[in-house]
């Protein structure tokens, strides 16, 4: 994030944004915002639901818990953070009584295998555990079920050829 961006994050919605530190080392992070998940239901890009960081679309009556963004320093991951990443946003949303969790999960991985099968393929294999997808993976195995795909959802995102998961958690 730029210190524009988290300012802002920070500024619109502090309960969304959950740090986890390790020894005074900042080494992982959740952002997320609230919105009415009606105004989204046919799919947008990530800069649109994310307001292209800075969340200013944050809406405090809406319904639906939008996680735009989950990082690990590599050199802690296999620690479980992600794990505790996600439980503290479930915590965040039975807190506050919203309906559900929505994210769209990048799909690292797909561009070496763009040739041979489309994303769902791609996507049914992680699913069937034949191709371990370190987003998507993780993703599942904390309760969220896959709801379809989102195309040119980060076109920037070379590696998962712009697509995305649309994935919930229900409360």
């Amino acid at each position: 994030w730029t210190r524009e961006q988290f300012q802002s994050q920070l500024d619109m919605f502090p309960q969304g944004q959950i740090g986890i530190e390790l020894d005074n080392e900042f080494v992982a992070s959740s952002s997320s915002l609230i919105v009415d998940f009606a105004n989204y239901a046919e799919w947008h890009d990530w800069t649109t639901i994310a307001g292209d960081g800075f969340i200013e679309n944050h809406d405090a009556e809406g319904d639906t818990l939008y996680g735009i963004e989950m990082m690990v320093d590599p050199r802690f991951r296999g620690m479980k953070l992600t794990r505790r990443l996600y439980d503290a946003r479930k915590q965040l949303v039975r807190d506050m009584n919203l309906e559900r969790i929505i994210i769209g999960g990048r799909i690292p991985g797909f561009l070496a295998h763009a040739n041979e099968m489309p994303a769902s393929k791609y996507v049914e294999h992680v699913l069937q555990k034949d191709i371990y997808v370190p987003v998507l993976t993780p993703q599942i195995s904390n309760g969220f079920v896959l709801c379809g795909l989102i195309p040119n959802y980060l076109e920037d995102d070379e590696d998962s050829c712009g697509y995305a998961t649309h994935l919930e958690w229900i409360n």
